[in-house]
């Protein structure tokens, strides 16, 4: 029991530091690197807080050809949920002007959710 529960822990550490840098810190002045690390489980655990509050009864997953099967999102399905919203609220702002046209929206955010 007490192995498979390390797993999630697992899957937190590695994507911790593949997707939000917790593996290499840009600062080397104590204690900065602490921090700088920190800061990356504070975003890793904010964004799946959002994504919960926002996607959980629909969730957004980014399908893929080589994993028909996938039931439950992963990490970089719930940034690329929140990459989509910031884009569709940079793209379309509150005074409602529309830079680009619906169609090219529609194509360009998903391309910049998924990127990065």
């Amino acid at each position: 029991m007490c192995y498979g529960g390390r797993w999630t822990i697992e899957e937190t550490f590695r994507t911790t530091k593949q997707h939000l840098g917790g593996e290499d810190p840009q600062s080397w002045v104590e204690p900065a690197p602490e921090r700088a690390v920190m800061g990356a489980f504070l975003t890793y655990g904010l964004v799946w807080v959002w994504y919960l509050l926002t996607q959980g009864d629909h969730p957004r997953m980014i399908a893929r050809p080589w994993y028909p099967t996938k039931t439950t999102p992963s990490f970089l399905d719930a940034i690329a949920a929140l990459r989509t919203v910031v884009w569709t609220d940079r793209i379309y702002d509150e005074t409602g002007r529309r830079p680009l046209s619906s169609k090219m929206a529609a194509e360009l955010i998903p391309v910049l959710a998924e990127a990065g």
